[in-house]
């Protein structure tokens, strides 16, 4: 599980690297570093929320939905970190890399879920 976990990170953090890259964030050096960076610690946080509260992120809309606003809160917090006078920048980035990783994600586990319950 834990090799799957790291490679699905490092998957997701080149994908959102070159979103970064496009949002003209960074360059790809820096917007792979950052997102790596940011995919490790939300997806940290999502172990421990997993280890404390039994949550199931991939179990439904909602939980769905919660995952994707923490990851972006995360993950606004590390390119906040990588770029300090640039707020709005980094807000945008947030998001919309992770409406990528999320849109990838839900269409590969949600729904299959919804079509085959």
């Amino acid at each position: 599980m834990l090799v799957n976990t790291l490679l699905v990170t490092a998957l997701i953090g080149l994908v959102e690297a070159v979103i970064l890259t496009l949002l003209k964030w960074g360059d790809f050096r820096r917007s792979l570093g950052a997102a790596l960076l940011m995919n490790i610690a939300s997806s940290a946080l999502g172990v421990v929320l997993k280890l404390l509260f039994d949550v199931n992120f991939l179990s439904g809309v909602a939980p769905f939905l919660v995952a994707y606003l923490l990851s972006v809160v995360v993950e606004y917090g590390v390119l906040t970190l990588f770029n300090r006078d640039a707020a709005r920048q980094n807000l945008v980035a947030a998001l919309a890399a992770n409406v990528v990783s999320y849109a990838l994600i839900g269409s590969s586990v949600l729904l299959p879920a919804l079509f085959n319950p």
